[in-house]
């Protein structure tokens, strides 16, 4: 049995004032017209409460973005990743720093994203994980093939880096420094006698100074004299110069006119050696282009590490493995690329990773070797 509350108390009030707007059992108090002041009231409703969302949402979102890190993408033609605020544990493993800031690799940065554990701004906009690897592909930063490799490794626990990005190792400096006192004050006493015999020297040079000066000027008239004498009998050499030029310059133009006429009939003949060689540069190219479809060079895009407790990026120790992404519809290698791989990369297998419809199969090709059974028939 429910008991019955006293009206003159705190809850016994409240539960008065409720009753008042509930409805009783039977029709509606409204019924829907569909009736065009209807529509009117139902939208300013909703404006009002848009307004809410407004205010509301954006202080909601700055709580959760204290505890999330925040990146910037540039916009030069490098298109980096810039760690503007850093967060978290994961920068542990990722990103490489250069010119004081830190850069994420685009895989990492989509990655991160797609765990929510990274906000990226483009142009003062917060981009998704899908406009962001849109972007990504636009500007040939990542293939599908790739990211969907890198996602799977981390996953699983791996640390994986591009091969033309790893971070450089670290180098330690030692420096030596003398001690002792009778060395710096010989170097005192050598420099109070370097400069008493600087000083005697820079008073011999002014008294030398003096008895050439006079010769200097008397140079100088009888130089003026002869200048003014060359200059003469060069304008009248410029006169017979330009004479000259004049006549030459008339016999070019007869000259140039016959090699004109000339000139026109060679390309009329190299115009028709032309159009004939490239038809047959086409054919060749139709017959590089299908020998090409066959060929494919392999290049290895990922080296992969084990994390450890006491990871570090500088000093990650031996790979475990080299990655190359491929697609279902690439070829696999030959025994010759898989030759020059191997000489290259000889610190750890060389794994193949191949997408096949959003999953990844990871594979190793090893040399094998077949029994002879013809002895037994």
């Amino acid at each position: 049995m429910s008991r019955k509350r006293n009206p003159q108390t705190q809850s016994g009030k409240r539960s008065q004032n409720i009753k008042k707007f509930l409805t009783k059992k039977g029709c509606k108090l409204v019924l829907p017209t569909k009736t065009n002041k209807e529509s009117e009231v139902i939208q300013k409703h909703l404006e009002s409460l848009q307004q809410l969302l407004e205010i509301c949402v954006p202080h909601l979102s700055n709580l959760k973005r204290k505890s999330i890190m925040e990146c910037e993408i540039e916009n030069n033609d490098s298109f980096g990743i810039v760690v503007t605020k850093p967060r978290g544990k994961s920068l542990y493993t990722m990103g490489t720093s250069r010119n004081k800031k830190i850069y994420l690799q685009p895989e990492q940065a989509l990655w991160l994203a797609q765990q929510k554990k990274l906000i990226i701004f483009y142009q003062q906009k917060i981009l998704e994980t899908q406009q962001l690897f849109n972007l990504m592909i636009k500007h040939k930063k990542v293939s599908l093939q790739e990211f969907l490799c890198f996602s799977n490794l981390t996953r699983a626990g791996y640390v994986v880096w591009r091969l033309s990005d790893l971070p450089s190792p670290k180098i330690i400096y030692y420096q030596k420094t003398e001690k002792g006192t009778k060395i710096q004050k010989i170097n005192k006493e050598n420099e109070k006698e370097n400069k008493i015999q600087n000083e005697n020297e820079i008073e011999n040079e002014k008294e030398n100074k003096i008895p050439k000066e006079k010769e200097i000027g008397n140079e100088k008239e009888n130089k003026k004299e002869k200048e003014k004498e060359n200059e003469k009998e060069k304008e009248k050499e410029l006169e017979q110069e330009n004479e000259l030029k004049i006549k030459r310059e008339r016999e070019r133009e007869k000259e140039n006119k016959i090699q004109k006429e000339k000139e026109k009939e060679l390309e009329q003949e190299n115009e028709l050696k032309i159009k004939r060689e490239k038809e047959r540069e086409k054919e060749k190219e139709i017959g590089i282009k299908k020998e090409k479809d066959n060929t494919f060079e392999f290049e290895i895009s990922y080296v992969v590490f084990k994390k450890k407790k006491n990871f570090r990026k500088r000093e990650p120790g031996k790979p475990v493995m080299y990655l190359v992404c491929l697609s279902n519809k690439q070829p696999p290698p030959d025994q010759n690329q898989l030759k020059k791989l191997k000489t290259k990369y000889c610190e750890a297998p060389i794994v193949f990773g191949i997408v096949d419809q959003g999953s990844v199969l990871f594979c190793e090709f090893q040399d094998l070797e077949l029994e002879d059974l013809s002895a037994n028939y």
